[in-house]
């Protein structure tokens, strides 16, 4: 019996901690014990130990989270099957409203993450950070530390077509709300808006702010109040822009443009970029007090080819999209997805890439993998080079025109991505290889 509760103590541990810790499917089984244990009484014990239950929040939380993930039930009915009432969860300092708000954003947001499709270790370390991000070490700790993780902003940095956007909304979908539904959240690209009109879509503006402001316009920021505000491409965004998002995320209040009037902005902000903003930070182009409060928890999404393992679920999860589990070309898909082709692809586009290749493979065409951005080293050679070089007696051009040709030769013959890596323009390559 001693051997059962503590094994039941320690699923309960398992659950209201960070479900990517350790190994897969390790929270699943806890979370199934748990229901094992409350669905093993009988009626008179369960009414006799609830008030015992009771007393314990972290139980109260398993269960409920528990239900939801696994039974699909509603969160407020979960919590009802716990038979605590508001009087046991005062004495904890929570109103039934903060648990149904947190079990329901909790649930949303591990749901989000599980669809993220692949095991490996580096992924399991991005969903563990995305959770942590969320609910801190354990979902109760939650419900004291909800203002500091609504103020604890998250950057979010990989590879174009990674998959930065489905990590930042499950972050989002995280967020407490008033209810069972999600939080307010909205998504701007930051690459797509043009320079003129990015502080109005963030910020609003009023009639007769600037010309063509023929009517209010509330803006982003103010439209996910109580929220999340995702921020993509936050590496394109202008200096003035900066300036005025930076003094909005310190200070909570928004101002329109063309107004005197300024407005709450209880946001948290997720952003996403390819960019490395250290970098520009360094170059000046972008704000090092803004990237200072961005980057107060940074999650790195691992390439593609940095998690090759991955490759055969998520394009298995992709194709599933189209096919009936017995459909014949579940052989060519996999097929592909098993090949040395596949295994040893550098991916440069990583995940769109893939299903962009799975959707040719589909249709029986060529998969029409891109020219990698990383092309293989080769291996240096001394003697490779001329004479006169390594005799360091040869002219200036002779050399350039050597070394021209010996980065077209490493690119594949590819004469665009050589002059992308020496640093001019397609006719100086063709220039100095005629020479």
């Amino acid at each position: 019996m001693q051997y059962a509760m503590t094994r039941y103590a320690d699923s309960v541990r398992t659950v209201i901690e960070n479900p990517f810790v350790g190994a897969a499917g390790q929270w699943h089984s806890a979370a199934a014990r748990v229901l094992r244990q409350a669905r093993g009484r009988t009626a008179r014990e369960r009414s006799r130990t609830a008030e015992a239950r009771a007393r314990t929040l972290d139980a109260t939380v398993a269960s409920a989270l528990a239900r939801a993930m696994l039974r699909t039930e509603p969160v407020r009915a979960a919590l009802c099957e716990q038979h605590v009432a508001d009087r046991e969860l005062h004495a904890y300092g929570v109103r039934r409203e903060q648990l149904v708000s947190l079990v329901g954003a909790a649930t949303r947001c591990q749901r989000a993450l599980e669809m993220l499709a692949g095991d490996s270790t580096l992924l399991r370390a991005v969903k563990a950070a995305a959770w942590a991000a969320s609910f801190g070490s354990s979902l109760p700790a939650m419900l004291r530390l909800e203002r500091v993780v609504r103020d604890h902003d998250v950057l979010v940095s990989g590879e174009t077509g990674s998959g930065k956007d489905a990590v930042a909304h499950a972050i989002a979908l995280g967020t407490l709300s008033a209810d069972e539904r999600p939080a307010p959240f909205a998504a701007l690209n930051i690459a797509a808006i043009p320079e003129t009109l990015i502080e109005s879509e963030l910020f609003g503006h009023v009639r007769g702010a600037f010309t063509g402001a023929g009517k209010d316009r509330v803006g982003h920021v103010r439209s996910v109040a109580c929220g999340c505000l995702f921020l993509d491409e936050v590496g394109d965004l202008p200096l003035t822009a900066q300036s005025k998002l930076l003094r909005v995320m310190e200070t909570d209040r928004v101002t329109p443009l063309g107004s005197d009037t300024s407005y709450d902005a209880d946001v948290r902000y997720v952003a996403a970029t390819h960019k490395d903003l250290r970098d520009m930070v360094r170059s000046g182009t972008f704000r090092a007090d803004l990237y200072e409060r961005l980057a107060g928890n940074v999650i790195r999404l691992p390439s593609l080819r940095e998690r090759p393992e991955d490759i055969l679920p998520i394009g298995e999860r992709f194709a599933a999209r189209y096919l009936a589990a017995d459909a014949p070309e579940w052989r060519r898909v996999r097929a592909f997805l098993t090949s040395q082709e596949a295994r040893t692809h550098r991916w440069p586009g990583n995940v769109r890439e893939l299903q962009n290749c799975l959707r040719n493979v589909l249709l029986g065409i060529a998969p029409g993998l891109l020219a990698s951005a990383e092309p293989a080293e080769a291996a240096p050679a001394e003697g490779a080079l001329p004479e006169a070089v390594r005799a360091r007696s040869a002219p200036l051009a002779a050399v350039e025109t050597w070394y021209v040709a010996q980065v077209v030769a490493r690119c594949g013959g590819n004469h665009a991505f050589a002059a992308r890596v020496l640093g001019v323009d397609r006719a100086t390559v063709r220039r100095k290889l005629r020479a």
